[in-house]
């Protein structure tokens, strides 16, 4: 039997289930407005089925907060097609992208596939440049402000976005917020070498002269924790107030005559060639532990299409400069107040770590998060920048 349904309808209902916030409603809208097989397509982004285009309408919806998708003119069918046009604004707001969509329409009146051309594309965020000696350029945006710096060091694997629910909440608080995208990630230069850690440390360096930032706090997070160790060590700590680590995976992880406890050199490897082999298949397999079951759809598929942007040999480089470091004598330069905030699941970087660095380091304390994972930063947001904000102000 054939449905029949007026296309501006078609295209309310399949807008409706791009703005809707709701994981259950937004799953429901979309059950509604997709057959089961249904393949959405744009130049940017590819899906199929019902949880392919739930998951990838979550990360459009985590990239764009505040922002919502609305009907640009009048529909146009002609049989079983369907073209129209949209707009993206924030609330009040220009519209910043738009697109024109090509439908073709099942004959229970579900969208059997969807094409999306875009007509604009949104702006790149704004930031700027700093140019490293080996030539590479680090991308890096600062909030500006009067109030005391904050640096944050990305994850392994991600970009300097991943702070986004921080830099939010800080700024408000009055705080100067500067992110930075490692060397090979996001929109940093994409650098074939120096992936070193004194090399990622000097990097560092670089970002605070380049602003001539003092009586500044580091934040890092896993990888972004054993930079900011070298940095100090590296450089001193007078421009420096104060360090924040989170799950940090410090201070050594390989197994050495005095670190019996450690993993063997192989167990890296193969980790590593299997890597080069399916990188996407193992960020699938440990994507669970990362968050919490009440993490949303949206937010585990953002972070996860972040990992999978940053190149696979990249991603081995950075691991295997800090998996092959030993930072224990970096700890013992660390002569500023340091928190360490950890969670007691974390699979990534297990608690032992966080309390090892914690007792390298004089006078440093160690927060236990109760059943937080590797991904606390997103997964007990609140209570980090809490902790955060509570340990700046001091």
């Amino acid at each position: 039997m054939t449905t029949t349904t007026e296309p501006q309808h078609l295209v309310d209902r399949y807008l409706a289930a791009w703005n809707e916030r709701d994981d259950a409603r937004r799953a429901a809208l979309i059950a509604a407005t997709f057959t089961a097989d249904a393949r959405y397509v744009d130049p940017l982004a590819a899906s199929e089925g019902h949880a392919g285009i739930d998951a990838m309408i979550g990360a459009i919806q985590a990239k764009f907060p505040g922002f919502a998708f609305a009907p640009r003119g009048a529909a146009d069918r002609h049989g079983d097609n369907l073209r129209f046009a949209w707009s993206l604004a924030p609330a009040g707001g220009a519209a910043v992208a738009g697109g024109t969509d090509f439908a073709t329409v099942a004959p229970d009146g579900r969208f059997a596939s969807v094409t999306g051309f875009l007509d604009a594309l949104p702006p790149r965020p704004r930031g700027h440049t700093v140019t490293l000696p080996d030539g590479e350029t680090l991308f890096y945006r600062d909030s500006g402000g009067d109030g005391p710096a904050i640096v944050f060091v990305h994850s392994w694997g991600l970009s300097s976005s991943m702070w986004q629910y921080q830099v939010h909440a800080l700024r408000a608080a009055g705080l100067r917020c500067v992110t930075f995208d490692r060397r090979g990630h996001g929109r940093s230069s994409p650098a074939t070498a120096g992936y070193e850690l004194d090399t990622l440390a000097d990097d560092l360096a670089a970002v605070l002269a380049h602003l001539d930032l003092r009586g500044v706090t580091l934040v890092g997070h896993s990888l972004g924790c054993a930079e900011i160790l070298r940095y100090v060590a590296r450089h001193g700590s007078s421009r420096i107030a104060r360090i924040a680590l989170l799950g940090p995976l410090t201070p050594v992880l390989r197994q050495l005559p005095d670190n019996l406890e450690g993993i063997p050199d192989a167990v890296f490897e193969s980790v590593f060639a299997g890597w080069a082999r399916d990188f996407p298949r193992w960020a699938a397999e440990n994507e669970a532990p990362f968050f919490v079951p009440e993490t949303s759809a949206a937010m585990r598929s953002w972070l996860v299409s972040e990992l999978l942007s940053t190149p696979v040999d990249v991603a081995i480089a950075t691991q295997r400069a800090v998996v092959f470091s030993d930072q224990r004598p970096d700890l013992a330069a660390i002569d500023r107040p340091t928190l360490i905030l950890h969670g007691d699941r974390d699979v990534s970087t297990p608690l032992a770590l966080g309390r090892r660095t914690a007792a390298g380091i004089a006078g440093a304390r160690l927060e236990v998060y109760e059943g937080a994972p590797h991904g606390l930063f997103v997964t007990h947001v609140d209570r980090v920048n809490r902790d955060l904000l509570a340990f700046i102000r001091g």
